[in-house]
This record gives structure tokens, sequence and C-alpha cells, in this order.
């Protein structure tokens, strides 16, 4: 066993030797960070640990070391500064002869990756974080972590118990629960502890790692990203791992199915693990397939935010409402063209209607800037529209005005409101080329019936949707090319077949047929692209051809919410969790009191088997609509799913009785009462939708769910199929959790083949970003004439103004001097001004490294311009520290 023990060398990082070695062969090189106590000599003494590394080595070109303080690195290291140890990569690769690597940071190595990452650019190919986060203590970004008060305690312990049984027992619990009772092993992770450091070395780690912080560094990391954590973990959160995929553009989430830390320790993860690394780290294609989407790509922040609230009817006619909601409804659409600005949604602005409350309440809830109210007045052929533009804060109106117009020019006169308030928000003008300039019908009365269709399905219930059927059909009678009127028969087709209402065969393909009859009517409304989008999802399963339409949608109104929450569908039925959870959210965002936005959410965790965070979304958003059976169905397969049996059969009652026991919510009782062990109560309400709807179309889907729960194979299987027969509400069968009881079947996986739903990991090859110049250097020429002394004698205004404008809620003082030493690792004393003058925040920037300066020849105080200054450290603050360098130098030199 000895000769499989690589040699031990050792790599100077400042005045510390670390211990690390170098084994494997490979096209890639490779870096591991291990956790905060190890020994690179014992890692090799367990068969799975073992196994791991050897892995590792089989791919790449692996060195592997101990952190400062532990293992056989050098013990004198004090309280190591974060920075310093981050540094200590870059030591071992300088060593190891690697001029670039992929890390693989593990537990506390996490944070040091993923700031070697942000740092030193050039030398990361690639970061895989597995088990680890970013945050050491707590924040309200990260409520899971210990407060001071219990970060006391656990250090006290600690120090009390480091190097015992009852320290290794403690460990083995938390971080390999699997092998609890393997006496073998926890006689290694007995000596492990013992030969990993000191009850000195682990207490000053354990606080560098408590007062670790290097969230700012995510958004600035732009290598390939895979993180992976088991979501069971009990050393480190999952949610630490959750936070860094979010906040690293374009990183990739793996969750292990195990309550292990060392999940690699198990057998039957230890090849999943490797193997998810090895194509991350190779860049080896994945077997071919067409239903990957490119991952959702981040949007420019919108500048300003606005609700237009419901219209209040000024008529003498009541029957009028109808009019005048569907004029807020256009009203929103027209707005919604404005670039730079984002517009609350239809549904959740009509929860203001005669609710009496102030415009400050209503902004604070809807989280907008600026308000819109007025009124209609609807009087034969005329209608006068009064409007208000209010300032969500203040209350005070900026603007108002009254129009006047025939009922026929009521499309041109939203769109004079809509310039209105793009002049006073001073925003470019809504332009006679935008969608919405092309929605006016050429039928007075179509536009009439096309309202009262809008207001029947906004209803949504069944016979809603039968009423909006019909008016639409009158209004496109009236006029043929009445491009909403055909996406809004289009759209009450698809949603009547996805709940039921009719047969999908027979309904889908004329949603088709409308949606293309829309755009090629003379314009192309993102409604009918959307429309499109999801006929392709549900009919077609083709989800490229889908994922085409919605974007089309949303480049023409980036508003539209349901857009964002149907692409949300589209990832999620793929397995692109992350992605859809972007989506779901943007959709939230734009329609805050939407239960189909938030519901989309909740799916995204619960389809990644995030049931707790499911669980929190859906009582969340139970508590702005606590009257959705649709949010209660999902709680109540939610708890179903984690065996809390008596809160799910709760929540399917709920469901049940605001329902109307509706064939949707009666499939999913028979499911949850499967699973919360009332098996006979499931084979009854079973049997009963068998009597009440024999020979009428019955959606198949939620019955093969409660079968499948059940145990009854094949049974689901038949009714699955039938499903797909049927294309009714199937596509979600690849990600449901209902349906794991049958994954392994054979004819359960021809199924997700026909549908082009062979899911996997999403693809993520190897790719290198093409980048201009490399991300470490950020160069500013100067023409000023200033000469090195003066720019030496300016240095300390400089740091001055840098944390003013950085870091100061309090512009007194040099409090935040703390934070800014922190961030670059120079001592907090060199960060002092020592008199006017004085330049030793300068010269320490410098003198390591993280500042560089070019000087034309000259003699000192004359001649010797500055020419150049180049930022050789990588984050965020310190470029920005240097932009601002830039500026203050590049002033006219005054006359002298």
């Amino acid at each position: 066993m000895r000769a499989e023990v690589p040699e031990v060398r050792y790599a100077k990082s400042g005045d510390i030797h670390i211990a690390y070695q170098v084994f494997g062969s490979g096209p890639v090189n490779l870096v591991l960070t291990p956790g905060i106590i190890s020994n690179i000599s014992h890692h090799w003494k367990d068969p799975s640990w073992r196994r791991w590394l050897k892995g590792l080595g089989q791919f790449a070109r692996t060195a592997i070391f101990d952190k400062r303080g532990t293992g056989l690195s050098d013990r004198n290291a004090g309280v190591p500064i974060f920075e310093e140890r981050m540094d200590d990569i870059r030591a071992v690769m300088d060593a190891a002869g690697f001029d670039d690597a992929i890390l693989v940071g593990f537990s506390d190595g996490v944070g040091m990756s993923a700031l070697f990452a942000a740092s030193y650019p050039s030398r990361t190919r690639g970061l895989v974080l597995y088990g680890g986060e970013v945050k050491g203590s707590w924040a309200p970004d990260h409520p899971w972590k210990a407060t001071n008060e219990r970060f006391a305690e656990d250090l006290e312990r600690l120090e009390r118990t480091y190097g015992t049984t009852e320290m290794a027992e403690r460990w083995v619990s938390t971080a390999t629960p699997s092998r609890t009772g393997d006496k073998a092993f926890l006689s290694w992770m007995t000596e492990l502890i013992q030969l990993g450091g000191t009850p000195g070395a682990a207490v000053a780690l354990w606080k560098s790692n408590f007062n670790m912080d290097v969230r700012s560094a995510l958004p600035a990391i732009h290598a390939p990203t895979l993180v992976i954590h088991p979501t069971g973990d009990k050393m480190v959160d999952v949610r630490g791992g959750r936070y860094i995929a979010e906040h690293i553009p374009g990183a990739r989430l793996v969750e292990l199915p195990s309550g292990d830390h060392w999940a690699f320790v198990e057998a039957r993860l230890n090849e999943v693990i490797l193997n998810e690394i090895r194509q991350f780290a190779t860049g080896l294609p994945p077997p071919p397939r067409n239903n990957v989407l490119p991952r959702v790509k981040p949007r420019p922040e919108a500048k300003q935010r606005i609700a237009v609230l419901p219209l209040v009817n000024m008529g003498a006619d009541s029957r009028d409402e109808y009019f005048v909601d569907g004029m807020t409804e256009e009203l929103i659409t027209a707005i919604s063209q404005l670039p730079d600005l984002k517009v609350i949604a239809r549904t959740s602005v009509m929860r203001y209607k005669r609710s009496g409350k102030g415009a400050a309440e209503i902004g604070r809830e809807l989280g907008v800037d600026s308000l819109i109210e007025g009124s209609v007045r609807k009087e034969l052929n005329r209608v006068r529209v009064s409007v208000q533009l209010i300032d969500a804060r203040s209350e005070e109106h900026t603007w108002a005005q009254t129009f006047d117009k025939e009922v026929g020019d009521v499309f041109a006169l939203q769109s004079e409101i809509a310039n209105q308030v793009s002049r006073r928000l001073k925003l470019k003008a809504v332009q006679s080329s935008t969608d919405a300039s092309r929605r006016q019908p050429s039928d007075a009365e179509a536009h009439t019936l096309y309202l009262r269709a809008r207001y029947q399905w906004n209803l949504r219930s069944e016979e809603g949707f039968r009423e909006a059927i019909r008016y639409f059909e009158e209004a496109i009678k009236k006029d043929p090319e009445y491009s909403l009127a055909l996406v809004g028969l289009a759209d009450s087709y698809q949603v009547s077949a996805l709940f039921g209402y009719a047969r999908p065969a027979d309904a889908y393909p004329k949603a088709r047929d409308l949606a293309f009859r829309a755009l090629n009517a003379g314009g192309a409304p993102a409604e009918a692209h959307a429309s499109l989008g999801e006929f392709l999802m549900h009919y077609s399963y083709d989800w490229a051809g889908a994922a085409r339409e919605l974007e089309r949608a949303l480049q023409i109104n980036p508003n539209y919410a349901t857009a964002h929450v149907w692409r949300s569908t589209n990832y999620a039925v793929l397995g692109q969790l992350d992605s859809a959870l972007v989506e779901a959210r943007r959709g939230v965002e734009l329609d805050p009191y939407s239960v189909q936005a938030r519901n989309e959410v909740a799916k995204s965790h619960y389809y990644g088997r995030r049931y707790d965070e499911a669980a929190d979304e859906y009582i969340r958003s139970l508590e702005l609509e606590p009257d959705s059976a649709y949010l209660h169905k999902g709680l109540a397969e939610t708890y179903a799913l984690q065996s809390m049996a008596d809160k799910a059969t709760s929540e399917i009652e709920r469901a049940l009785a605001i329902s109307g026991r509706s064939a949707l919510y009666v499939d999913s009782a028979a499911v949850v009462y499967a699973l919360s062990n009332r098996e006979q109560k499931s084979r009854e309400i079973l049997a009963e939708v068998e009597r009440s709807r024999s020979g009428s179309f019955v959606p198949s889907y939620g019955r093969a769910a409660a079968y499948a729960s059940l145990g009854q194979k094949e049974k689901a299987i038949r009714l699955l199929q039938r499903a797909y027969d049927d294309h009714s509400w199937l596509i979600w069968v690849g990600v449901d959790p209902l349906f794991d009881p049958l994954r392994t079947e054979p004819e359960f996986q021809s199924l997700l083949r026909k549908m082009n739903l062979v899911l996997g990991p999403p693809s993520h090859g190897f790719v290198t970003p093409q980048l201009t110049a490399q991300l470490s250097q950020y160069t500013f020429e100067f023409t000023s004439e200033r000469s090195r002394v003066i720019f030496e004698q300016l240095a300390s205004d400089f740091v001055r103004d840098y944390m003013l404008e950085n870091y100061m809620e309090e512009k007194s003082g040099w409090r935040s001097t703390v934070e800014i030493a922190h961030e670059t690792g120079i001592p907090v004393s060199s960060l002092y001004p020592k008199g006017r003058g004085a330049a030793a925040p300068f010269r320490e920037l410098w003198n390591r490294g993280i500042l560089e300066m070019r000087v034309s020849p000259g003699e000192r105080g004359r001649g010797g311009e500055i020419t150049k200054v180049r930022v050789a450290y990588g984050k965020m603050p310190v470029r920005e520290y240097v932009h601002h360098l830039a500026k203050v130098v590049k002033k006219p030199k005054p006359n002298a």
C-alpha cells in the first residue's frame, strides 16, 4: 500500500511550506483543495479515499495539498487571512509546473477555489465546487449559517474534544453517516484528525472560515463551473451550493441523493461523481441529444417599474364593466412596449380593484416606482378616459390628462397615453412599428366582443372558458384577421385541453392553426409566438421549436409574464431546473400574484426533489392566494412525498372543496392518499372516477400517477401511453417524482424516447471563454503629465474616496478599513493614512502585486510620467478602485 502513496513535495507560499502530491496523467491539470482537516498521505490509507483519488488521476494530472496549518504543511500559520490561504493554490500550481488547472474545491476549499478563479482567471481552466459555500457566518441570504453565539459554542467543543474518539464519532455521523458503525473507518477518521492538525491550528482555521465571505467574487468568475452538492449534507447545507450555482454566471448544479458530506465514499456515488468531473474536465462530448436548451441568459434590469391600476367605470351602465377592465388590460399592453420599463401584469393589478388602498401601500406591495390610475366613461360610441401618473413613494400626481375619443379609436388613445407616460418618465416613445400599433381591429364591434371574451377568460373557470370561446369566435367572424382574438381563441382551446375541459387531440390542432393565422395577419404579436410555443410543447414535444417561439415572444414584449412562465415550463420538463427557476421568478416579478407563476417557482424545486424549498414556496404563495385549489394541490403532493400524511390529506381536502371536486383535483387526491398509506381510500376514489366519467374524455396523467403510487406499474404505464395518444398533460412525466417508481421500466423509457425526453444532466462541454484580453489584466493608459511622486502622494486620497463610495455608511472616520483589509488581505494597520500625502495604502497594493505601474524614465519629481497601470488582481472592487484612480489622474494639469 505504501508504494501507492505519491511522493510528498513542498511548495513555498510566502514563509509557509505547503505539502503537496502530484499523481495521475491526462490531458488536463487538476488541483484538489481538500477540507478543513487533511493529511495527504493518510488519505490514501482509506479504501474509499484511495478509490476517489485514483479515479481523479485516471483522467487528469492531479495535485492535492494540505492547507497551511494542516497535515504535513507548516503549522505555524497563526490565524491565516483568507487571501493568503487562497494564494497557496497558486504556490502549488507553480511548484507542480501547472500553467493552468481545473480547480476542485472540496468543503471549505470551495471558497478558496472560487476566490482564486476570480483572482487568476487566466490560470483557471475550470472550476468544480463540491460540498462547500462562500459565506462563513450568518447573513440574511445565508440564514442557515451559524451566529456568533453558536459559533462560540462550536469552537469551544472543537478545542475541548479535538483528536478524541468523541470528535471522530461526531465527524463520522455528520460527514459520512453511511459509515456509522464501521470500526475501521472510525479508526481511520480518528487518525486523520490527529495527523491533520492540532487543537490550536484547528481553532485558527475555523475562525478563518467563520470570517470567510467571498460572495462578491462569484459574479466575476468566468471559468466554466460545475457545482456538486449532496442534498442531505449535514455538515454543509445544500443551500450553500445552490447559492453558489445561482451567482456564478453559467454555473451548472448537480445535486446528489446522499446524506454524506463525503458522498464519494459511497460506492454507488463514487463513479457518478467521477464521471461528472471527468466529462466536465476533459470536454468529452455527451451522447447526442436535441433536447437541451440554451441556458437562460441574464436580461438587463429595467430602470423603472410601473403598475397600471384598474380603471374605474364612471359610466351609467354597470354592464360596461367588461369594457373598462379590457381598457385596463390593453393599456398595460401598450405601456409594456416602452423600453427600460417593467410593467406589472393584469393578474396582479386587478387585485386592487375597489381595494381602497393608497398609492404608497400599493407601490410597496408591488415594488413599483410609479402608478397609473384613472377612470373611463363610455356613452354610446364615445369614451372619455382620465388618467394620472403618480409617484408611488410620495403619492404626488406628476401628470394628469383627459382624453375624448370614439370607441373605434381606443387603440390610438392607448398609444397616446403610453407616449405621454414615456415622456414623463423620460423614456423612448412607442414607435409606430411596435407590436402595440398592429393590434387595431378593422371592426369596432369585433373589439367589443374581444373585450367580453377576455373578461370571461380571466374568470379561469370551465364556464368562463366556454363563454370566452364563444365571444372570441364571434369577434373573428366580424374581423377574420384580428390577431388578438385569434390568439385568445387559441389559448382558450389550449387551456381547455390542458385542464380536461376539451379533448386535446381536437383542441390543440385548432390552437396551432389559430396561432399561425395570427402570425400571418399583418403582424407578429408576442402572444401569438407564445401560444405557438405552448402548442409545440404540449402537442408536438418539440422542445427546441417551443423555445424559439417563446424567446421571440419575449423579444417582442419582455414584460409578457405568461411567456416567462411557459418558458420556465419548457426548461423544467427537460430537467434544466436552474434556468426554469430563473424564468419562473421573472414571471413572479412581473406578476406577483399570479398563481401560475408562483406554482412554477415551487415546481422548479419540486422537480429537483427539493421538497422543503417547494413547500416553503407554496406556503408563501398561499398567504397571498389562500383560496387557490391549484396551490393547495401542489402543497399536498409535496407533503405526501415527504411522508407528511396528515398535512398532505388536509391540503388535498381543501383543494377538493375549493374546486368542487374537479377532475384534476380528484386524481390528485388519489395520489395523495396512496402516498399517505391510505391505499383503500385511493382505490375508492379511482373506482369512482372510472364510474362517473365512463364514455367521456378523462385525462389519464393523474390517474397514472395514482396507480404508480399504489405500485400498479402496468396499469400506470398503460394510462401514460393513453395520455401520449391523447396529448394530455404528459410533458412533465420525465421529471415528475410521482413517476419515479416507473423509471427503470423498459416501457417507461420507451415512452420518454418517443417524447424526446431522454433526460440526463444538461450538456456542459468544456469550453474556454474566448476573451479579447486576459481577464486579470485591466490596463489604463494615462495622458496626464503628472509624475510618479505626485501619483504616490495622491494615493491616500484615492483610498479614502474609494472607501467612502463603496463601504462607508457613515461618512466619518475609517471604520470600514477592516472590510477593505479582508478584501485584499492587507493588514489593517497599513491602510491607515500616516499623515498628509502618505501613500502607504497605495504602496502596499503595489508591493503585493495587486497593482503594477510602468513609469517612463526621468528624475524623481520631474519627467517620469505614469504611462500605464495594470490590475494584476481580479476582484471587481479593486478594479473599480483603479478605475477611479485612473479618472483622477487623468484630470487636466493645473496651470503652474
